[in-house]
């Protein structure tokens, strides 16, 4: 008798395609959803205003003779800030839903020593637009005061949307700091097929975290030294009441702690040069993780304690704990690398260093997929494992330096010198799969 036909292919090799139509071995970033959610957010925020604007003129219009403005500075600002983030990130959110623009949105281009894409210039644009709404919304507070007398709302809903905005605009930054600049990463099932792929490893979060640790030092920075140096603290004698010097206590936390992001970063760029070893590199960052954690622990206790200068729900507040809850976050992932031990290529940082900052990417010969694959190569194909010159013919992806890795089908990535399988996780998550489905 005939033999059974042979189990039919499944995976990226079979063409199989997921409900968004992206292969089923590859899905879309977190970064998607984010910016769906800041342009929530900038709705909220601009609906709010609009809302307490409105009433605030229904008031106004009952007082003949007022010196009122029918529209104060501030909420005007807002809302055109809040509508322009708003359309940004609709724009974006909305390019990851369609192959072509998410292909425009996320494709690399070299300036230098630099590697942007589209999406990386709008998150800083983002970023830039809600600093500019927090200086309105704070430095008008007469006008914002009138308008919650006259309107007889809170600013609650403005204030947390407008908090909400800032810190999914400082995730989609950070993310790009930490290297993922690409659209896609490898699905679940993906991961289940190819145990050496992660969709996510442990030294991006450490980049992102340490990159939004910044960001939020700089926004405590700002808070801090805005409520010390207003009129509730002008004076010798209102300064060293407790509400300003734990003001102050919050602005010289957020300079630390900025100083401290900085020295991680030129820790890392010492290491490249070979000026300090990997162990030493390693226990900087842990030393500086740890002072970030108690200096913030203290600082959020002090600040938002009775009387203090974020008792109240105000920016002090929110900053005080977001770099709180980010130091907390950063120290866990620390404890994590430590307990599971050193990774088994024995590489540090450096080497998946160079592979989250490729400057291009040329693809070679293939043979490692059908023609349903959308040049993708094979991930989870059985039928076609190999290695060495046995198997089927790897896809070789070239870098602009000559170096270059490749993946053989279904037998999982062979990876180059000094390379690991953290680095060629962010090697897919850059794109260099996503911009051939």
């Amino acid at each position: 008798p005939a033999s059974p036909p042979p189990p039919p292919l499944r995976g990226i090799g079979a063409g199989d395609r997921g409900p968004s139509g992206l292969p089923d071995t590859i899905v879309l970033s977190p970064r998607a959803d984010a910016w769906v959610y800041l342009a929530a957010s900038s709705v909220v925020a601009v609906t709010a205003t609009a809302t307490a604007l409105t009433r605030y003129q229904s008031s106004l219009a009952g007082m003949p003779g007022s010196l009122y403005a029918a529209v104060p500075t501030g909420s005007a600002a807002v809302m055109a800030l809040g509508g322009m983030v708003a359309a940004v990130a609709f724009g974006a959110g909305g390019a990851y839903r369609f192959k072509r623009a998410l292909r425009a949105l996320t494709r690399p281009a070299s300036f230098g020593p630099l590697v942007l894409t589209a999406e990386g210039l709008l998150a800083g644009l983002v970023l830039f637009l809600w600093f500019l709404a927090m200086i309105f919304f704070n430095s008008f507070q007469d006008d914002w005061r009138m308008v919650y007398a006259l309107s007889g709302e809170t600013g609650a809903n403005i204030f947390g949307s407008l908090w909400a905005s800032g810190i999914l605009s400082m995730y989609l930054v950070a993310d790009f700091a930490a290297g993922n600049r690409g659209g896609v990463r490898p699905s679940p099932r993906a991961l289940a097929l190819n145990p050496l792929l992660t969709s996510d490893d442990d030294l991006a979060s450490i980049r992102r975290t340490w990159a939004m640790i910044s960001m939020a030092s700089i926004a405590l920075l700002f808070a801090g030294a805005a409520e010390s140096a207003g009129s509730v603290c002008a004076g010798p004698d209102l300064a060293s009441t407790p509400y300003c010097s734990s003001a102050t206590a919050s602005a010289a936390a957020g300079t630390l702690g900025f100083v401290e992001a900085c020295g991680v970063a030129f820790l890392g760029r010492l290491r490249r040069r070979g000026t300090v070893t990997r162990s030493t590199r390693r226990l900087g960052e842990r030393l500086l993780g740890l002072a970030c954690l108690i200096g913030y622990a203290v600082s959020a206790g002090v600040a938002t304690g009775p009387g203090g200068a974020g008792a109240d729900a105000n920016n002090v507040f929110v900053a005080s704990w977001l770099a709180a809850g980010l130091a907390v976050l950063l120290n866990v992932s620390y404890l994590g690398r430590s307990l599971r031990g050193p990774s088994s290529s024995g590489n540090d940082a450096d080497s998946v260093s160079v592979m989250t900052r490729p400057r291009g990417f040329r693809k070679g010969p293939s043979s490692g997929g059908n023609g349903n694959n959308g040049g993708f190569p094979v991930l989870g194909d059985s039928s076609s494992r190999g290695s060495g010159s046995g198997g089927s013919r790897p896809t070789v992806y070239e870098m602009d330096d000559g170096s270059s890795y490749d993946f053989r089908g279904g037998g999982g990535p062979a990876y180059p010198r000094n390379s690991s399988p953290e680095a060629s996780a962010m090697m897919l998550e850059d794109g260099t799969l996503g911009s051939r489905w």
